[in-house]
Parts: C-alpha cells; sequence; structure tokens
C-alpha cells in the first residue's frame, strides 16, 4: 500500500487537446495508481470542492476495491482513501448526504458476514457511510437472501435525511428500497405491470414535494411512474417511438417546473443498419409529452446521465463512436473509438453548447455535476504501461443563444412517442441489513499533494 499520493497523480494537458467543441473551455487531467482505475460518480458541494469515486484494480493492492478522493475547489487533493473488503468491491455511486458527509454504494463479492465465499458469492450491495473526511460511520449489506446476482440502478438522498435505492435481483422484477439516515431497513417494494410487460432500469429521482418519479423501460417503449414518498405508486405511463427496436432508461430529472426530462438510448434497425440515438422527452407533472428530440453525433450514441443545469438547463453526457454498445452493455472493448461527449440543451431542448473528444484508443465520461460556474465531468481514459487512470474534467460551456437552426456539433431530429396510462403494482419485499464496518479495511492515502 502505497504512503503518498504523489506518485500516482498526473496532470496531463494532452487530454484537454483532444476534443471538439461548439463552444466553452475544457480542462482535463487523470487521477490514479499503478493498474485500473475507473470513476464512476462524482458528487460537488456548492463550493467546488468534489468527491470522485470509483474502483480501483490492482493499483493499491491485489484486489478489486472502491476509492474515494475528495478534490479542493482548485482541483487539489485533500485526502484518498481506498475502502476493502475481502473480495472484489466494485463501485458505483456516491452522494454528497446533508450532514456533510458521503454515501459510498457499490456491489460486493466480499465476504461481508455471509455464508458464502468468493467467488461462489454473489454480488451483494456494499453501502458505505463516511462524515466529510471519509472515516466510516456505519456500513451496511443485505443479508444473504439467495444464490443470485443484485444489480443497483441509482440511490438518492430523500428530503427527510433517509436514502432511497433502485435495483434489481435475478430472476425478480425490480425494486426500490429505502434506509433510514443510521443505515437501518425501512420499506422495500418489487414493482410490475398489470398487462405483463417486462419492466428493467429503474431510474430514480425525488420530486419538491416529496413524490418519487422512477422511469423504467421495456424492450421497445420507456415508462414513467410517481409514487409517494413510501414508494406506493400513484400513477404509470408507457411511451413508444414507431422507429425504435430497442430502448434503455438512462436517467431522469424534475425540471424544476413540476415536470420531468428523461434520456434514453434509443436503438432503430439492426446489423449493419443499426443507429443509436440519445433520446430525450420532456413531460409535464401528469406525464403528458411536452416534446421529444433525439441527438447524435455518428451512428452509435450512448448517454450515461443527464443533470438540471446551471440555467433552466439540461446536461447530458456520454459516449460516441463505432464501439459504444459493446462497451455500455457488454463491457467489451476492441479497436473501434469509444468517446465521450457532453451535451448541453435548454429548456426547449435546443443545442446551447456541446463537446466530443476524438482521442485513441477511447475514453468515456460517467457521471457529471455541478460546481459554481461550472461541471466537472468523471469517467476514465487509458495511460501508458497499461494503466487506466479517473479521467477529471471541467466543463465551461460557452452563454450562447440556443442553436435552433440545427447547426450545432450534434444533429438533432424529432422523437415521436405514442403514451398509454398503464397500471403498476407494487409487491412488498423485506430485505434486512447486516453492519459490517469490522469487515473493511481502510487505507489512507497519505501527503496528498498533486503534481
Amino acid at each position: 500500500m502505497p504512503q503518498t499520493v504523489s506518485d500516482i497523480i498526473l496532470k496531463n494537458p494532452r487530454l484537454t487537446e483532444r476534443t471538439k467543441q461548439s463552444g466553452g473551455v475544457l480542462k482535463s487531467f487523470a487521477i490514479g495508481g499503478k493498474g485500473r482505475d475507473a470513476g464512476t460518480s462524482i458528487t460537488c458541494t456548492p463550493d467546488g470542492s468534489c468527491l470522485i469515486f470509483g474502483e480501483s484494480i490492482a493499483s493499491f493492492g491485489n484486489t478489486t476495491d472502491y476509492l474515494a478522493v475528495r478534490i479542493s475547489p482548485d482541483q487539489q487533493i485533500v485526502w484518498a482513501k481506498i475502502y476493502d473488503g475481502s473480495g472484489p468491491d466494485h463501485a458505483l455511486y456516491a452522494v454528497a448526504t446533508s450532514d456533510g458527509g458521503f454515501l459510498l454504494v457499490g456491489l460486493s463479492k466480499s465476504v461481508l458476514a455471509t455464508p458464502m465465499k468468493y467467488p461462489d458469492k454473489p454480488l451483494y450491495p456494499l453501502i458505505i457511510k463516511t462524515d466529510t473526511s471519509g472515516n466510516v460511520q456505519w456500513a451496511r449489506t443485505i443479508q444473504y437472501l439467495s444464490n443470485t446476482d443484485f444489480s443497483l440502478y441509482n440511490v438518492i438522498q430523500a428530503s427527510d435525511g433517509g436514502y432511497i435505492f433502485s435495483g434489481y435481483q435475478e430472476g425478480k422484477d425490480p425494486l426500490l428500497f429505502k434506509l433510514s439516515k443510521q443505515g437501518d431497513y425501512l420499506w422495500g417494494y418489487y414493482y410490475g405491470l398489470s398487462n405483463g410487460m417486462e419492466i428493467h432500469q429503474f431510474r430514480l429521482t425525488e420530486l419538491s414535494d416529496r413524490q418519487l418519479a422512477i422511469m423504467f423501460n421495456g424492450k421497445d417503449s420507456l415508462g414513467l411512474f410517481v409514487a409517494d414518498p413510501h414508494g406506493n405508486p400513484l400513477w404509470a405511463r408507457t411511451y413508444k417511438d414507431e422507429e425504435t427496436s430497442l430502448i434503455r432508461a438512462e436517467g431522469v430529472v424534475g425540471d424544476g417546473k413540476g415536470g420531468f426530462v428523461m434520456v434514453a438510448t434509443n436503438v432503430i434497425g439492426s446489423g449493419a443498419k443499426v443507429t443509436a440515438a440519445v433520446a430525450v422527452a420532456r413531460l409535464t407533472g401528469h406525464g403528458d409529452v411536452s416534446w421529444g428530440h433525439q441527438y447524435s453525433v455518428g451512428m452509435l450514441n450512448v448517454p450515461t446521465m443527464i443533470l438540471r443545469g446551471n440555467n433552466n438547463d439540461f446536461v447530458i453526457t456520454g459516449i460516441t463512436g463505432d464501439g459504444v454498445l459493446a462497451f455500455r452493455y457488454l463491457n467489451q472493448l476492441s479497436d473501434r473509438p469509444v468517446n465521450a461527449f457532453a451535451l448541453l440543451i435548454d429548456d426547449n431542448g435546443y443545442e446551447k453548447s456541446s463537446f466530443v473528444s476524438f482521442g485513441p484508443p477511447w475514453d468515456y465520461i460517467n457521471a457529471v455535476s455541478k460546481a459554481q460556474n461550472s461541471y466537472i465531468l468523471l469517467g476514465a481514459v487509458p495511460l501508458a504501461d497499461h494503466k487506466v487512470n479517473f479521467l477529471l474534467s471541467e466543463w465551461q460551456p460557452q452563454r450562447k443563444t440556443p442553436d435552433r437552426s440545427n447547426q450545432g456539433l450534434f444533429s438533432a431530429k424529432t422523437f415521436k412517442m405514442r403514451q398509454e396510462t398503464v397500471l403498476i403494482k407494487a409487491k412488498p419485499v423485506e430485505l434486512p441489513t447486516i453492519e459490517v464496518s469490522n469487515y473493511l479495511s481502510i487505507h489512507e492515502l497519505k501527503s496528498p499533494v498533486m503534481q
């Protein structure tokens, strides 16, 4: 275990030079060790300090572990820590909590008080609550239920201080469950449509009235349902474009005016003629479609996240290039390009600013967070000697009039959706949690100085 981070921080101006922009300034650098470190989530505070979170593979040990790094507003490292179980721990999401600390969420094959050992143990949630300095306050996993993997789609902190998770367990319907701010289990439900259509990929956000908006998808249609603060469904709708062959929910946010904005990957065609576009739809508070657009900068485009921006606008991040479908959905890399993008649109869906990276062989953006007048983007980039590091970028979009002539970096066309009211059913589920702090090893990387 290294004693300093000074030898694992690398400023790399070359990363900034590999972009094409329709406006704005992009500054990038890499953070990581001597193995493979991939950023998965970032959360920033109003003063511009950020926590970047991801997984570290053989950089600071011999296993796959959580890596969390606190960055100051002037992009200096405040602290960096490894959170290590007894087996592979795969990082997913970080949340800045209302008490100034952080919630670190992922999936683990570590023993963590369950009766099965790695490699036979299935993936189960590993949820760690820290204070502002990264010290563990509590850690929970779900009590062992069956020999099937969990998936987690996202997590939010609710306005009452608790944490709501969306996820899935193999062989069962998608679910929501809630923990208290102390990590105790409060409630959980499996959800299914009454018409029998399979649904997947829950994406969750909390609205200003504490109601929950949950986006999902079937094979070729999107859906949205709204639930009360306790997870009970209130209404649900599905949305379908007749050209869609396959669609995947990627994110939903409130629009600040009582409605919603959804983003999805919309796949049209198959084989050599397949295309994939960034599909964005704005809905009223009752689920009616206000507008829908599809954006592309090549044949294959996959969004990874949507964020409500600083000026009644929306930031969408993702990847583009011939290799994106295999990379995003099969976790496979090839010699085909995979490149990062960010797109800023106004509240009518018109492009305000954007950039696309064009550096060999690949890079990507997983997450974005607001920081004062800019956006902080996090992903991964390959470097020399087979290393992969966190890719951290600060983007200051050029503030300009939205492009209504379709002359921006991205091309756009209408996303036409037919909507239908559906009935969604909720089935209660018990997911007892176990305190597992004593099973974790925490390694702090000393003397955090950026070079």
